[in-house]
């Protein structure tokens, strides 16, 4: 008897790992195959925006965490500004609004 396979609309789950809520999913559409991955960030955002909230009234010192990023995300927009020692753009992507989840002090960087 075959197993049934866990499906999220056309996509059907490929590989889970437990341990870090990681997904694989697939899609086939006749002319290609496609894959997504998600990965689950709920927890750290809320963790962020706690941090970010007490961060209230205190300042800016040396080893100060002001952001906590998947890695994923990190790696897919951030990594190759890192090497090339583009800090305006790494500047510039943490004070950007729509990346203001994964702040955890405020402040203007």
């Amino acid at each position: 008897m075959k197993k049934e396979q866990l499906k999220d609309g056309q996509w059907e789950l490929m590989a889970h790992d437990p341990q870090t809520g990681r997904t694989v999913w697939c899609c086939c559409d006749g002319s290609a195959t496609h894959f997504r991955t998600d990965y689950p960030v709920e927890t750290l955002i809320e963790e962020n925006t706690v941090s970010f909230n007490d961060s209230q009234g205190h300042r800016f010192r040396d080893g100060q965490r002001i952001a906590s990023i998947p890695l994923n995300l990190f790696y897919e927009q951030l990594h190759e500004a890192q090497i090339q020692g583009d800090q305006h753009f790494i500047s510039r992507w943490l004070n950007d609004a729509e990346h203001r989840k994964f702040r955890t002090f405020r402040g203007h960087v």
